[in-house]
């Protein structure tokens, strides 16, 4: 199995890429994020500097890898710092995320595909309730969760049009 992790110098990535190595004793992972992460797990694990704005470097990365799983966790997470910069937190979650699946399509990859999203996307609804369900309308309150809301529905838009598995 070849796994790709995005976002992986984040903290979820520290946690998931052991745990995916450790259940998978022939699992390659290629974790890819501008920071070098911290870690170093494994030699089943490399580590590529990439931003996912970067088409060209993403396309190069991913035709070489060909992965059989993507878990996407890279973005900006920052309520706060989206309302100061909303326009980086659209070009990280939103084009990043339409970026990496316009990859996939263009190199008629289908890798299952989980895109890692929040419970911001409900906004409103997650304020009067313990837990949103999936039901619940969407209603971000935020750049941040406007822009997960994008990703969503650009993964929904590419698993609609190009049967990519996306979770």
């Amino acid at each position: 199995m070849k796994i790709l992790v995005t976002g992986a110098s984040g903290f979820v990535a520290q946690h998931l890429i052991p745990s995916l190595l450790q259940n998978d004793s022939k699992a390659k992972v290629l974790g890819i994020s501008r920071h070098k992460p911290s870690f170093n797990f494994s030699p089943r694990f490399v580590w590529k500097k990439a931003d996912l704005i970067d088409f060209k470097t993403l396309k190069t990365l991913i035709q070489n890898f060909k992965p059989t799983q993507i878990y996407h966790l890279a973005g900006e997470s920052s309520v706060a710092d989206s309302f100061e910069n909303p326009g980086r937190v659209f070009r990280s979650n939103t084009e990043g995320s339409i970026n990496l699946l316009e990859v996939l399509k263009q190199l008629g990859l289908k890798p299952k595909v989980l895109l890692v999203s929040t419970g911001q996307v409900y906004g409103a609804t997650f304020r009067k309730k313990i837990a949103p369900s999936e039901t619940d309308l969407a209603y971000p309150m935020s750049p941040y969760g406007m822009s997960k809301l994008m990703m969503e529905e650009t993964g929904l838009y590419y698993f609609r049009n190009y049967k990519i598995p996306i979770y």
